[in-house]
């Protein structure tokens, strides 16, 4: 009962009691409507949904018991869902303005809200209703990945850049929800998706090349 191997795993979370997987696999275990995104309930593979995606999935997240997913998926089924999409009570939600370009990349809950990386349009927060708002001072390179820290309050925002808005801030930059506190040089490279985490208010970080 495993996952087809040709493709990955992006990013995985618990949601009402079942393990939820996202990435670029053709199925799991073989299971009807698995393509990128399947559960797993215990016992078996299954879709989510009644499934349908038509594109990858590099992250999920949970709020206020709604599973939101983000990536490079145009449709689930016959609708147009951009780019982003909720799942709650077994139904699918549609919460793209359509303002996501080519890929969202990570999704993250910071201050109980949810916040979005919009391929070359930085950081979007969701205001409810399918309406989102910019971030002000994006990052000038894309955003790959969003980590929360829980015990300092802080928003990390972790990708290809070298700066936000007039300052310079390699890789990582911090919002600490009322401005933005730039790393300068420490690391000129690329943050990966699922490359970031945070221990014990610390922030770890794996760079590629």
């Amino acid at each position: 009962s495993g996952i087809n191997p040709f493709g990955t795993i992006n990013t995985i979370t618990k949601y009402n009691n079942k393990i939820i997987i996202g990435g670029t696999f053709p199925d799991a275990s073989g299971a009807a409507n698995t393509y990128c995104l399947a559960q797993w309930t215990g016992t078996h593979w299954q879709s989510v949904g009644g499934g349908g995606l038509t594109g990858e999935v590099c992250d999920l997240t949970v709020h206020n018991d709604t599973l939101f997913i983000g990536g490079y998926f145009g449709n689930i089924g016959s609708v147009e869902y951009n780019k982003v999409a909720a799942f709650s009570n077994n139904n699918w939600i549609n919460i793209s303005d359509n303002g996501f370009g080519n890929f969202c990349a990570a999704m993250e809950i910071f201050n109980k809200e949810l916040y979005a990386s919009a391929w070359n349009w930085g950081i979007r927060r969701y205001l409810g209703n399918g309406e989102w708002e910019m971030h002000p001072d994006q990052p000038n390179g894309y955003i790959y990945e969003l980590k929360t820290d829980t015990i300092n309050n802080f928003l990390y925002v972790c990708g290809g850049f070298n700066q936000v808005g007039d300052s310079i801030s390699y890789g990582v930059a911090m919002w600490d929800g009322f401005r933005w506190n730039y790393m300068d040089a420490y690391c000129q490279t690329t943050l990966w998706p699922q490359s970031v985490a945070i221990y014990r208010g610390d922030l770890f970080t794996g760079c590629g090349q």
